[in-house]
């Protein structure tokens, strides 16, 4: 997703909301002129009318009252084509809507405090401005995915030489789209022409777009690349066995094509997401407090070193990676003896019970403090992290986030979990914890990211205190009810 897309979407909001308070308030002076009360006629001495105060504290609760209807309506959906069509008619939906809730208010307060006319004309006035500050800003987001810095980038996929040069010559007159690599066997009009897709990864080539036209060819590690990168996946089937899940069909530049899905936690749900984070992290961090600062003191006379697990041996940060593979110190209550962090990829090696993993688990820790067993057993060495989650370094529910080490030892498709910020607990948390294996944690989190709703982080929320007070062998079946 495109910054180009959150700020004219929030433009949109914007504008919506100017446009009706524009449209009546003219229209609420214009009927005081004196051209309106004395040379029309319109308005007679006796006439009653709501006060400015009154007045505009109407306006601005019908202009919240539009734009939740068209949020409902998708009206802001970050998926709505730059397209004038498309959203007059979801504009046009929540109107008609809008205007009978208003109409709906004033019957049952049976109570019509200022000219009919006047309400009917600031409704469809709001209407028309809405529209025109609609198909000015889609003509300004246009304009400006022209050029060079905001054109989506494309890669061209296509085995059938005619096949690729009909589709170029159509993009091509989109100028928001810019055809900028070619997996193709033969070169094609001065383009970088890659004869594998193995070829175009090893160039490091940026490009925001994967247009496949290939028909029948293998394209699990296309799509793979796609969601692990972020970057946009469009297949153009020609009567070929597809894969029927997770796919949105379209038609776009003459071509139907289907657009790969990655993960429900996009556009506004992002935004969404984070404001939970934000307010839920710093209520807890208040009502926590006392406890952060009781476990502190008991680390401190527990053992020696620091209060917090943040420096290795040597004394440098120890790093997780997060977001899009950006590192991150994290938070934790040092729960082992000081200075024993590099044991555990020798002296204590031989007592991983994760050798065929990325990921180290020692057996037994003989590391582990007193006070360290008590913290960990009910997770409370965890929650110095909600400090992360207000950076903006975590979220509550999200992968837990791994040791540079241990990511360097990932796979491909293991590198879909760095596309959402890591959280503090999720799925492979609430279905077994450390008793699962990897590959199964990576199977859970893929289907949280994929399948992303606030309910479900709420139920993952909800189930995590529960799991901390179960027995292990117990806490795979929480997850099922």
């Amino acid at each position: 997703m495109k910054k180009l897309d959150y700020y004219f979407n929030s433009l949109y909001l914007v504008s919506d909301f100017l446009a009706i308070i524009l449209a009546f308030f003219l229209n609420y002076f214009f009927r005081q002129t004196f051209f309106v009360q004395n040379i029309l006629g319109f308005i007679d001495e006796s006439s009653k009318f709501m006060s400015i105060s009154d007045f505009s504290f109407f306006t601005f609760k019908s202009a919240i009252l539009f734009m939740v209807i068209n949020c409902l309506f998708l009206g802001y959906s970050f998926n709505l084509k730059d397209r004038f069509k498309s959203h007059f008619y979801l504009i046009l939906k929540s109107f008609l809507v809008w205007s009978n809730f208003c109409f709906l208010y004033f019957l049952l307060i049976r109570i019509f405090p200022f000219s009919r006319s006047v309400f009917l004309v600031s409704l469809f006035s709001s209407l028309f401005l809405i529209l025109i500050f609609r198909k000015f800003l889609i003509n300004l987001k246009n304009y400006f995915a022209s050029l060079p810095k905001y054109t989506t980038k494309v890669l061209l996929i296509a085995s059938d030489l005619n096949l690729l040069s009909e589709f170029y010559k159509s993009i091509k007159r989109d100028n928001r789209f810019q055809v900028v690599a070619i997996i193709s066997a033969s070169t094609f009009d001065s383009i970088d022409t890659f004869n594998t897709f193995e070829d175009f990864v090893k160039s490091n080539a940026k490009v925001d777009l994967i247009i496949d036209l290939n028909s029948d060819s293998d394209r699990s590690h296309v799509m793979d690349f796609a969601k692990n990168n972020q970057v946009d996946y469009s297949f153009i089937p020609y009567c070929s066995n597809l894969v029927k899940n997770d796919f949105k069909s379209d038609f776009e530049h003459n071509f139907f094509k289907l657009n790969l899905k990655r993960s429900n936690l996009n556009g506004w749900n992002v935004y969404i997401k984070r404001f939970i984070d934000i307010i839920v992290s710093f209520l807890l961090i208040c009502i926590l407090s006392p406890v952060f600062l009781v476990v502190s003191v008991l680390i401190k006379l527990d053992s020696k070193g620091p209060v917090f697990f943040v420096k290795d041996d040597s004394g440098k940060f120890i790093y997780r990676v997060g977001l899009n593979k950006k590192k991150f110190v994290m938070y934790k209550f040092r729960t082992m003896t000081n200075n024993s962090h590099s044991s555990r990829y020798s002296d204590l090696s031989n007592l991983d019970l994760r050798k065929n993993s990325p990921l180290v688990k020692i057996k037994n820790d003989p590391r582990i403090t007193k006070l360290g067993k008590f913290l960990r057993r009910f997770d409370i060495d965890e929650l110095p992290q909600l400090f992360n989650v207000l950076k903006g370094d975590m979220s509550l529910v999200g992968p837990r986030p791994h040791l540079e080490e241990e990511v360097k030892n990932y796979s491909d498709h293991h590198n879909f979990v760095f596309t959402i910020r890591p959280g503090i607990t999720g799925l492979p948390q609430i279905s077994g914890r450390s008793d699962l294996c990897f590959e199964k944690e990576v199977e859970l989190d893929t289907n949280y990211i994929q399948n992303w709703s606030v309910f479900l982080d709420l139920k993952i929320l909800l189930k995590t205190p529960f799991v901390v007070f179960m027995p292990h062998g117990e806490q795979g079946h929480l997850a099922k009810k």
